[in-house]
């Protein structure tokens, strides 16, 4: 399976040999960062809007949201049991580093 980010703030999920299986509409405001864990069971996204996401892949299911604005790239634990996300430094804020 390949997930990619597409324009317009959609997730699209391909089978191994290319054929597509479905689009996942995220968010209309656009995404800042999308993330596959490493079992490839989970996609995390964040939008422009603030919200950080859980996705199922396979079924297109949201799992859990949270609004955290500001996410400029989040990774998962090898575990996948941990969400780190990393915000930039503004002149406002320091950069912050989040689990969740």
């Amino acid at each position: 399976m390949i997930v990619a980010a597409g324009v317009g703030g959609s997730i699209h999920v391909v089978d191994g040999t290319g054929v597509p299986q479905r689009t996942i509409p995220v968010s209309a405001s656009g995404l800042t960062s999308m993330r596959v864990s490493p079992s490839g069971r989970l996609v995390a996204t964040s939008s422009v809007d603030g919200d950080l996401t859980l996705w199922d892949p396979r079924t297109g299911a949201r799992l859990r949201t949270a609004h955290v604005p500001g996410i400029d790239d989040l990774f998962f634990t090898s575990s996948e049991r941990v969400l780190v996300t990393w915000m930039v430094a503004t002149e406002d804020a320091p950069p912050a580093v989040r689990a969740f």
